[in-house]
């Protein structure tokens, strides 16, 4: 899941660095309300990048999406800052499932991850190569589909008073990512 604050900019911008913030540090909060054991962080700027493990169907996913669109929308901003009345945060979503790798791909993968060692930190800094194929080289492919979905529902439901939520499933075959 790859989230974005649609008027994180016109917030900045106007009111200064100190509203922004405070969108960004309550957002931060707001979604750390519901752990599911996933991960989550900020990705930068105005986004955030949550990886949720051990769903069951692609239709959980669009689940949590909802809750988060729901948690930003129906939060009560305009306590924090009499500001926020007239154009509530609103965010845009971009979802990608992809669903338990094959014991063959995942075999796949380990082979491709011993050719290569990669600290954590740089698991997705994009100037350290990876081989195509490995679990470095998916979980990035990964994170730029959903960033792709993320910008493709902010330009389909810019008027929109909707959550804004494009989602697209994926299987990995033959260390690639397959849209079914």
């Amino acid at each position: 899941e790859m989230v974005d604050h649609d008027r994180f900019k016109h917030y900045n911008d106007t009111y200064g660095h100190e509203i922004g913030d405070l969108e960004l540090s309550t957002t931060g909060r707001l979604f750390r309300m519901h752990p599911e054991g996933d991960i989550g962080v900020r990705w930068g700027g105005d986004e955030y990048l949550r990886i949720v493990r051990n769903l069951v169907t692609e239709t959980q996913l669009g689940l949590i999406a909802a809750r988060d669109a729901e948690l930003v929308d129906s939060f009560a901003w305009e306590a924090l800052d009499a500001r926020f009345a007239e154009q509530p945060p609103r965010i845009s979503i971009g979802l990608v499932y992809c669903g338990q790798p094959s014991r063959e791909e995942r075999g796949r993968m380990g082979q491709c991850d011993d050719l290569v060692n990669v600290t954590p930190e740089q698991r997705f800094d994009k100037s350290v190569e990876v081989p195509e194929g490995s679990s470095y080289d998916i979980a990035r492919k990964l994170v730029a589909l959903a960033d792709k979905k993320m910008y493709d529902a902010k330009r389909t439901f810019a008027d929109s008073p909707e959550p804004h939520i494009a989602q697209v499933n994926v299987r990995i075959v033959a260390g690639k990512l397959v849209e079914i």
